[in-house]
């Protein structure tokens, strides 16, 4: 069982915030007429350095917001508002409502849904449930529950668990529906929100994220980069990378990995250097295959997801291992 030690391992993916290239696009174009084309058109349009220096500036904007987060969030403040995590305010919506401070209702927080929109709860939402551990609270393997859906992930920080959930025929509004996702948010394991409760149609903003991800020649493409990463992330480094950047823990509560060392030997390996071995490894708090393979020994890995970590709620899926 095993957690990452050097992020340096992760480099972020392309990462552009639509907000400045949503407000050249609704300046330029009928968002009723043939959207797709006509935004993939308008993306290309832009020049490069022009998309690189958009990006570059909200890669600085969110790092500073993130940092902001963390700093109110470690003292029970919102960085949003300014006020405490456990206020509530009929009057002004805010993130921290998806807390379920105060005597906040379904109702308010279908209300916050509806205003800030998938792209910025999700974000909110993933950065929570990374605060205390990275990666291990939010599942969003793509091989786990509705693998068919536009997105369906689940995250959970303490007593609080949430699932954002969208299918094909969700995003295409069905039973005279506008493109909407569905939530659900349960409150020690029971649940307060209902996926069924509420359809919460998505904002421009969202639809235009939505359609450059979808868009395979889309110049830009929106992610919730290394704060917001999950359990797809972790899984998706090279596992020779991964092997390298790991420590092992005792507390099975605190593992993102399980790994299994498979020996591939026609004469074997000895007892006394597969106990030095495992000495080693127990002394440095690296994986036993890392020290196999440096004294010489050919030692593959199985790498899947450590058994205590979160499961998509209401779907699953097998867990799908890799190998190294």
């Amino acid at each position: 069982m095993l957690m990452p030690i050097k992020c340096s391992i992760w480099e972020d993916q392309q990462f552009t915030c639509a907000r400045e290239l949503l407000n050249k696009m609704l300046g330029g174009i009928n968002m009723n007429d043939s959207i797709s084309a006509q935004q993939r058109a308008f993306l290309k349009s832009i020049p490069e350095s022009e998309r690189l220096r958009i990006q570059k500036e909200n890669q600085d904007e969110a790092e500073n917001l993130y940092k902001e987060f963390t700093e109110a969030f470690g003292k029970g403040m919102c960085d949003s508002c300014g006020k405490s995590y456990s206020t509530f305010s009929k009057e002004s919506p805010c993130f921290h409502w998806l807390l379920r401070p105060g005597k906040s209702k379904k109702e308010h927080i279908e209300k916050v849904l509806k205003a800030k929109g998938y792209f910025r709860c999700a974000a909110y939402v993933r950065w929570v449930a990374n605060f205390d551990s990275h990666f291990k609270n939010i599942n969003n393997l793509s091989e786990e529950g509705n693998v068919e859906a536009l997105f369906h992930w689940s995250a959970k920080y303490k007593h609080i668990k949430w699932t954002f959930w969208c299918t094909r025929n969700d995003y295409a509004g069905h039973s005279n529906q506008p493109p909407h996702f569905h939530f659900e948010m349960r409150l020690d394991k029971m649940p307060f929100i209902k996926f069924n409760d509420c359809h919460i149609p998505f904002t421009d903003e969202d639809l235009f994220n939505i359609r450059a991800n979808e868009d395979s020649e889309s110049p830009v493409k929106q992610t919730f980069g290394f704060h917001g990463a999950g359990l797809e992330e972790a899984f998706s480094v090279d596992p020779e990378k991964l092997i390298e950047g790991l420590i092992t823990t005792e507390n099975e509560e605190e593992a993102v990995y399980h790994i299994q060392t498979v020996l591939h030997l026609e004469e074997g390996i000895p007892c006394e250097m597969l106990n030095k071995a495992m000495a080693i490894a127990k002394e440095k708090k690296v994986p036993v295959a890392k020290i196999i393979r440096e004294l010489g020994y050919d030692a593959k890995v199985v790498i899947e997801p450590a058994e205590s970590l979160i499961a998509k709620e209401s779907r699953s899926n097998p867990r799908q291992k890799n190998s190294a």
